[in-house]
């Protein structure tokens, strides 16, 4: 049932991949897995409260799997300090299964946060645990590390998310010709190929590679794939209810098309259902986001960002309370 979660929501059926969620957990309301899945797809459909009482329903019990998931929704919701606050517990806890992956949440989040030390280590995840924490980088990686993660379709499968973050920092800092190179090679650009049709699960990837072929010029290609994108979002709002984030990825190719009344409508959805830029792939600025070049003088924008931009220095300032505690 889990499995068919996880299919249901990558072809952007969002209500049938929280229905099958829910089934496992009924079947198994101790499993850590159905319970992380079910609590998790609730929490992105902006329903913090529900997601907590699932976690404590299910691993009431089980102390370091509960606080882990705890944080998870926590971060989920945007309530960042919450978040560390929780890994930070379950790091203390010293537990041979799940420290480690606290800590490393805990890390990560801080990075993000700002409040950090040190630079974290890339670590490529299997791809059914993409999404689990948030890629590190903040610089634009060297020519060398691009072309080795999109060397084939395989690397740029497993570096999929890592290219993701990298593609929008090239981009910010003019690099659109190794993207448009990417895209005509092998693996594509972010798995996104122009020889293959559009899929729902590459609906927040997509923006970056419009970006990148109207830089060199490529409009067809550049429309063809907004046209693509256009009839995918239509499936999926047509399906049912959506995950906070999927009204983000709705924004920007809103953006994308022109259509700034609506893209603000979607991303001003997303923010009030819980989004707070702390996606795996999210940059921590808005205005720096590719596909909101557009938007960036409007102040309808410059109004969200601004919320968004408070929200971040309060849960940095909760934060690094939480190391005098």
């Amino acid at each position: 049932m889990v499995g068919l979660g996880v299919a249901d929501g990558a072809v952007g059926d969002f209500e049938r991949e929280l229905a099958n969620y829910r089934r496992a957990a009924e079947l198994q309301p101790d499993y850590f897995r159905a319970v992380a899945a079910f609590a998790l797809a609730t929490a992105d459909m902006g329903d913090r409260p529900r997601a907590e009482w699932i976690v404590r329903r299910g691993l009431g019990r089980q102390d370091v799997q509960r606080d882990l998931l705890l944080g998870k929704i926590a971060w989920a919701c945007g309530d960042f300090s919450e978040a560390i606050r929780h890994w930070s517990v379950v790091e203390s806890s010293k537990s041979p299964r799940w420290a480690e992956s606290a800590r490393r949440f805990r890390d990560e989040g801080e990075q993000f946060l700002g409040v950090g030390t040190g630079a974290l280590v890339s670590i490529p995840r299997p791809l059914d645990q993409r999404h689990l924490g948030r890629v590190g980088l903040v610089e634009p990686p060297l020519p060398s590390a691009w072309r080795l993660h999109n060397r084939n379709p395989i690397a740029a499968a497993v570096y999929r998310d890592e290219n993701h973050v990298a593609a929008k920092l090239m981009l910010n800092a003019g690099r659109w010709r190794e993207l448009v190179e990417a895209f005509d090679g092998p693996g594509g650009l972010v798995g996104i190929r122009a020889s293959e049709a559009l899929r729902a699960d590459q609906l927040a990837e997509v923006p970056v590679v419009i970006v990148a072929l109207r830089h060199a010029g490529r409009s067809r290609d550049a429309d063809r794939l907004l046209h693509d994108a256009d009839l995918q979002l239509a499936k999926v709002y047509s399906r049912g209810q959506v995950p906070h984030w999927h009204d983000l990825d709705r924004s920007e190719i809103l953006a994308l098309q022109g259509r700034k009344d609506d893209a603000l409508a979607s991303l001003g959805r997303a923010i009030a259902r819980g989004w707070r830029s702390g996606g795996s792939t999210d940059l921590s600025d808005l205005a720096e986001e590719p596909a909101f070049a557009s938007l960036r003088d409007d102040s309808r924008f410059q109004r969200l960002r601004a919320q968004l931009s408070a929200d971040l220095v309060r849960e940095r300032k909760e934060t690094k309370a939480l190391a005098l505690e």
